[in-house]
């Protein structure tokens, strides 16, 4: 989980756990949720559609 100070919309809390997902997801194929919390509790959880690359 990742926490972030008030202030932040929903929407940029969103953007910013697909942000991770797919950068540090790339790179770690076991990360397929990210959730990003503010500091007043407003949570988003974004969770991966990863396809398997044979």
């Amino acid at each position: 989980m990742i926490t972030v100070q008030d202030g932040w919309s929903s929407e940029d809390l969103e953007a910013y756990a697909n942000l991770v997902l797919t950068t540090v997801g790339h790179e770690s194929p076991e990360l397929t949720n990210v959730t990003v919390k503010t500091d007043n509790n407003v949570v988003v959880e974004t969770v991966a559609a990863k396809t398997s690359q044979d």
